[in-house]
């Protein structure tokens, strides 16, 4: 392999190794407290979750509907995973009946903490 290939080879594999870990970094309880929003085709959702384990989440759809519920909220460490109780069930096809409660993975990335509403559709509360 050419002396030129090697470096421009090198550059590139160090950089998706960089990028690669960026995405790994575990979120810890202290980073969950916070404002995140969700927007979506058929409208946002707004979650709150302060810090003393307490959460109000609020969804407005484009057709006027608007949906609230309150909360507890806790974060395993173990897991990485948040579970609110009660709240509402949020989809990319829009905003649900309230359930029981929500078990969702967060993640940790350069700049926000995601807290995953549908991964298999990219679906995530921001902040």
């Amino acid at each position: 392999m050419p002396e030129m290939s090697k470096c421009v080879f090198t550059r590139i594999w160090l950089l998706a190794v960089v990028f690669n870990l960026a995405g790994c970094w575990f979120a810890k309880e202290s980073d969950i407290p916070g404002k995140y929003t969700v927007t979506q085709n058929w409208g946002t959702g707004h979650l709150e979750l302060r810090a003393g384990g307490t959460y109000i989440e609020e969804v407005s759809t484009k057709e006027g509907l608007r949906k609230t519920v309150e909360g507890k909220w806790k974060f395993t460490d173990d897991r990485r995973r948040l579970i609110r109780s009660p709240c509402l069930n949020i989809d990319h096809k829009g905003v649900h009946e309230l359930v029981d409660y929500c078990d969702q993975s967060v993640n940790r990335s350069i700049g926000h903490i995601q807290i995953e509403l549908e991964p298999d559709f990219g679906l995530a509360y921001l902040k």
